[in-house]
């Protein structure tokens, strides 16, 4: 069974991911052919070109790890940046409660228990995957409900 789901961006944000990219790999490509001296290029801070170089392979590293964000379900529902758990492992499946599909919105939520404080969290994965993470979360705690319901947004 399934139990990686990737984490659903808006399409603002992917934009702005892979423009940040596209910088990312020209600053990158600019510097090693400043330090190679190819083409027109020539060094004339090699210290300055390297860190360029080496800021630019962290920075595609933190892309890759952002781009790759994903929810894994075993005993808890962690969000995977890498390899850290962003949430903690706060999100316990035996503290789980209820999933609630909202069908206006597209957007699926979890009621559960935090620190003895009841929680409810978004969960943003693609809604083809709403029923194969439901399934998963009550693979491992028969007692989570699921609820399809209209939630209506607060306004402030």
């Amino acid at each position: 069974m399934k139990n990686k789901f990737k984490y659903k961006y808006s399409t603002a944000f992917k934009i702005i991911l892979f423009a940040f990219l596209f910088a990312w790999l020209a600053i990158f490509a600019i510097n090693v052919m400043k330090v190679a001296n190819l083409f027109i290029f020539y060094s004339r801070d090699t210290i300055a070109e390297v860190t360029c170089i080496v800021a630019s392979l962290f920075a595609f590293a933190v892309w890759f790890c952002l781009f790759n964000l994903k929810y894994v379900v075993t005993d808890k529902i962690a969000l995977k940046f890498g390899f850290i758990d962003i949430i903690k492992g706060k999100f316990c499946i035996n503290k789980t409660i209820k999933i609630v599909q909202a069908t206006n919105q597209d957007k699926l939520y979890i009621n559960l228990v935090v620190d003895d404080q009841p929680h409810i969290a978004l969960i943003n994965v693609h809604p083809d995957d709403f029923e194969p993470f439901v399934n998963c979360v009550r693979s491992k705690n028969p007692k989570v409900l699921f609820d399809q319901a209209e939630i209506e947004e607060k306004e402030e």
